[in-house]
């Protein structure tokens, strides 16, 4: 077969991510009052601004099909009292 070139290739590649777990939430009320809360206690003990109690904090993983790589992140906070 001569006479043919290829013209275009497409290659995709799924990364490999991964979710170390640390997070950093910012909230604004609507009075313009600011507050951080953060999963490193470091953060949290700088800023000394969270007073909306502990924040509930799920993940679920949904996978890429047969593969076994992560495809996307659901992460669900829910905040007491804001």
């Amino acid at each position: 077969m001569t006479g043919f070139w290829i013209k275009e290739r497409t290659y995709f590649e799924h990364p490999e991510v991964i979710f170390s777990g640390d997070l950093i939430l910012a909230v604004m009320d609507a009075d313009g009052q600011s507050q951080v809360y953060s999963t490193n206690r470091e953060i949290n003990a700088m800023q000394n601004s969270w007073s909306a109690g502990a924040p509930t904090i799920s993940l679920q993983k949904y996978l890429f099909q047969g593969s076994g790589k992560l495809e996307r992140l659901r992460l669900n906070v829910l905040l007491p009292g804001v």
